[in-house]
């Protein structure tokens, strides 16, 4: 069984980067992201008719393997489109969020996206203040997540600020 890392200090340092490419560093990566199902708001279910006309078929004809409009356009009426339309799926990893949230849905309820999702999915906190959740979605979007920023410092910490604070 793998060791189970509760703190920063557990990382052991991969300076040479000897897992990655291999079946235990896509394990650690995948492990180390969110799967949509752990953020998912159980308690909005939402309702299929307060999706458009477009969403409503694509939700009708969802399979667990879609991650896109793109997947199940295809299938139903043979064209290709919808790529920036995200299905997110609970055994997924998170999707990268975008402005476009409100074209993207989720597999288990017939609903968009809610704010609390979008922060989880980003590691923000829940009452982050933000001016529209329009712009917290791009933030969240095109930052690197809080909680990975925190690891990747500490990882230059140790490899790298450590050994030149201690030669001094």
């Amino acid at each position: 069984m793998a060791k189970q890392i509760k703190k920063l200090e557990d990382l052991t340092p991969d300076s040479n980067n000897f897992n990655r490419h291999t079946e235990f560093g896509s394990k650690l990566l995948e492990d180390s992201l969110r799967k949509f199902g752990e953020v998912t708001n159980h308690e909005d279910k939402g309702e299929i008719k307060s999706l458009s006309p477009q969403m409503q078929q694509v939700f009708q004809n969802l399979k667990p393997s879609d991650t896109g409009f793109q997947h199940v356009l295809l299938r139903i009426e043979g064209r290709e489109s919808g790529f920036g339309q995200c299905i997110y799926q609970p055994h997924l990893i998170c999707p990268t969020i975008t402005t476009g949230r409100n074209t993207s849905i989720l597999a288990e309820y017939p609903r968009r996206i809610l704010r609390d999702e979008v922060c989880k999915c980003g590691t923000y906190p829940q009452d982050y203040l933000c001016e529209s959740d329009r712009k917290l979605e791009w933030l969240i979007g095109m930052s690197v997540p809080p909680v990975m920023t925190a690891q990747i410092s500490n990882q230059i910490y140790l490899q790298w600020l450590s050994k030149i604070i201690n030669h001094e």
